[in-house]
């Protein structure tokens, strides 16, 4: 099955990349575990299916080529990110963060090297661009061969409960994120999929179909991420499979709904355009941010670290200072190293 290619943009595609970041940003706090619950059932998900829904053979017909420019877009920003990730560590974190850790200075090297989300702690985030990387190298030939999405959907998500079923959390330590992209693949067909159906196409004509799906995937979506255990993508854990599989899907339709409308009340500003551009980036630098926010409160106001024990107003406003501070390296990278993100 072939999707459109995509000659003009997207407009939502900006609003639900801004919103999929944001939850990436908030569920690095850890600042409530309800709130996790509900974002780990949904912003990894929603991140696969956006991909797979912007995926275009027709934009992208040589395989050789295509994986060159992802390995330029993902791959050399994942290396770079995380030497500066490393030194950040190494020269402050390691000693002077809010928790100093005693590990020696070579432990994080494997983990960086191999892409292994168990020894990433020097910035977990960085999982993910290895493991879109992955999904994508592997859904390309797949999905030409074996002609259908969902096809391509139900094999990987088949071996995403066999692996989680065999490995558990264990996953945590195989190289190259592989145990999350066996979820990503399936996730990111079914994204494929959807571009090319017409009756999905007819909810982004009105608001009255917008908003009666919207509300369905919000009926869905609290049901089955509050019914699920805690959702650890990165290790290949899913809870129960069936529930991950309906607030995946119900949490992202959910966000392009509500990204929809908002693309009709207030357009596509330019601040959403610039965190869109923006996304890897803002995933890459946030983790660091927070330890900026939280070196810095110790430092001004001689407070104890605040950061495991916050409201939720607190732990959204922190995530948000975090965002933005994120988005301001973001602009400044693209603006005088715009070679290191190849747009």
């Amino acid at each position: 099955m072939e999707t459109k290619p995509i000659r003009k943009r997207i407009e939502w595609i900006d609003w639900a990349k801004a919103f999929a970041t944001y939850f990436v940003v908030i569920v690095h706090l850890h600042f409530n575990w309800d709130v996790d619950m509900f974002v780990n059932g949904n912003v990894i998900p929603l991140f696969f299916m956006m991909s797979g829904y912007l995926f275009s053979y027709k934009n992208n017909p040589d395989y050789g080529a295509f994986a060159w420019k992802r390995f330029r877009q993902l791959v050399v920003p994942y290396i770079w990110i995380s030497a500066l990730s490393y030194m950040f560590w190494l020269l402050v974190l390691r000693n002077f963060g809010y928790e100093p850790d005693p590990s020696p200075w070579y432990e994080p090297i494997r983990g960086m090297a191999l892409c292994i989300p168990g020894l990433l702690k020097i910035n977990i985030a960085l999982w993910a661009f290895v493991c879109f990387f992955v999904v994508e190298m592997v859904y390309y030939p797949l999905g030409r061969l074996l002609k259908h999405p969902l096809v391509v959907a139900a094999l990987f998500f088949i071996l995403a409960y066999v692996m989680s079923s065999r490995f558990g959390h264990e996953s945590a330590m195989l190289p190259f994120s592989i145990a999350a992209a066996f979820g990503g693949v399936g996730f990111y067909a079914l994204g494929h999929w959807l571009r090319s159906q017409r009756w999905f196409e007819a909810l982004f004509r009105g608001w009255i179909p917008a908003a009666v799906v919207l509300a369905v995937c919000v009926a869905v979506f609290v049901t089955t991420c509050w019914s699920n255990d805690k959702v650890q993508f990165y290790v290949g854990y899913y809870g129960n499979l069936g529930l991950l599989l309906l607030s995946g899907i119900s949490g992202a339709i959910g966000v392009m709904m509500v990204s929809y409308l908002l693309t009709k009340l207030f357009g596509d500003p330019k601040l959403v355009r610039e965190i869109s551009v923006s996304t890897l980036l803002i995933c890459g630098f946030h983790i660091m941010a927070f330890s900026v926010i939280v070196g810095v409160w110790k430092i001004v106001f001689r407070g104890e670290p605040f950061i495991n024990h916050m409201s939720l107003a607190t732990g959204f406003g922190v995530a948000l200072l975090a965002y933005f501070l994120s988005l301001g390296l973001a602009w400044l990278v693209r603006r005088y190293a715009r070679f290191l993100v190849d747009k």
